[in-house]
């Protein structure tokens, strides 16, 4: 190995798909990392896709590696090339070198989905495994468990048959996919790590409505992906500049000739959120006084809203009113009211530059000041600083 010390430019290989939006995150993140170092880095990064096995040069003379090892050739090869390595993959590769690891936290995600979607008043699930390997079977059980944890014991699948590795997504049998849609209870979460758009094109080939009949939120948000088909597509988003940053420190480490402590070796960095998009933009529920006072709230949010007047809008007391909420939804009228509130700030301050006194007002806060007080005790910190820690992390 390179003497580590060395004060002239570091060549270091990133060896990551390229094709995705998220995944440019990742170099983001290792970029701005590399900004702040003394000794420069060479990122050495080329065109890849999702599909391709990334392999160093041969004969290549550099001094570290950050990738997404999916395979365990790659993790192989990695590992007889005499250099620091870091790994951004969380890929299940049984016996394969125990590289330091920066990665999403799959397991908080499919808790967060399920949270999403629970919250929507869906009681029927199902997840589609597209890649038929044991990262997706994995999550499949992931999904599962977190759908036990709140209760829920029945999950459908699908599993894409006789699919090459790297096929791309529309090569799924769009009229099996359809036919096992037809079958599902309605309305129905589906989760998955890709075949959104396929999903959304077999619901429209047998007149399946999405997001009434069918809601679907992916694994991974994309933007553009999510925008090109029929019906945008809601997805988890997860911290890839942080991930990158933190893959690109460890790294560093490793160069200055430091071990990275067992504690750190295998970080999994938790999602910031769900972007919803028009496919889980419903609700799954068939209580009326509950539709309508949801229905309500989420109209009126707003503005400083009263339980005694959502209660009125149903046509119920409010104790009736709050019995209905905790028997259907496990919370209060008033928890709910927050909820949508706290929901449309976290909006607010993610997608537009608004101070947070409008951010507040445009809420239904009565103060910025109450607004903070929730975002505490909700989410363990101000408003100022999740609107920072978003922008960082996306």
């Amino acid at each position: 190995m390179k003497n580590p010390r060395r004060q002239t430019d570091l060549d270091i290989a990133l060896l990551i798909d390229t094709a995705c939006q998220w995944t440019r995150h990742l170099i983001v993140g290792i970029n701005r990392y590399k900004s702040m170092l003394a000794s420069p880095w060479n990122l050495l990064v080329e065109p890849h896709g999702s599909a391709d096995v990334l392999h160093l040069p041969h004969g290549w003379k550099g001094d570290g590696v950050i990738a997404d090892i999916r395979f365990p050739d790659m993790a192989q090869e990695l590992a007889g090339c005499g250099l620091p390595v870091v790994n951004v993959s969380d890929a299940v590769l049984p016996d394969a070198p125990d590289f330091p690891r920066v990665c999403i936290d799959r397991k908080a995600a499919c808790e967060l989905a399920v949270e999403h979607f629970t919250e929507r008043g869906f009681t029927h699930f199902a997840y589609i495994d597209l890649a038929g390997n044991e990262w997706d079977r994995e999550t499949h059980r992931y999904f599962i468990e977190a759908l036990r944890k709140v209760g829920i014991g029945e999950c459908a699948s699908y599993e894409a048959q006789n699919r090459a590795w790297g096929a791309p997504d529309w090569s799924i049998d769009i009229d099996a996919l359809g036919a096992w849609l037809r079958s599902l209870p309605k309305p129905v979460a589906i989760f998955s790590w890709s075949v959104g758009r396929e999903v959304i094109h077999a619901c429209r080939r047998v007149g399946i409505k999405v997001p009434e009949e069918v809601a679907l939120l992916l694994l991974a948000y994309d933007e553009i992906f999510s925008e090109v088909g029929h019906v945008p597509i809601s997805g988890i988003v997860h911290a890839w500049e942080e991930i990158g940053y933190q893959a690109a420190e460890r790294l560093g480490r490793l160069l200055a000739g430091k071990r990275i402590p067992a504690r750190e070796r295998r970080t999994r960095i938790p999602p910031v959120g769900v972007r919803t998009r028009q496919s889980t933009d419903t609700l799954a529920i068939t209580n009326p006084v509950i539709t309508s006072a949801l229905g309500y709230i989420r109209e009126n949010a707003g503005r400083a809203l009263l339980v005694d007047e959502v209660a009125q809008h149903a046509g119920v007391s409010r104790r009736k009113l709050e019995r209905h909420f905790l028997h259907v939804m496990g919370r209060t009228p008033a928890d709910q009211i927050r909820h949508v509130q706290v929901e449309r700030a976290k909006a607010l301050l993610s997608g537009t530059n608004r101070p947070i006194p409008e951010v507040a007002e445009a809420a239904g806060f009565a103060s910025p000041e109450y607004m903070a007080t929730v975002f505490r005790k909700t989410l363990g910190l101000t408003p100022l600083k999740y609107r920072k820690k978003l922008h960082a992390q996306t």
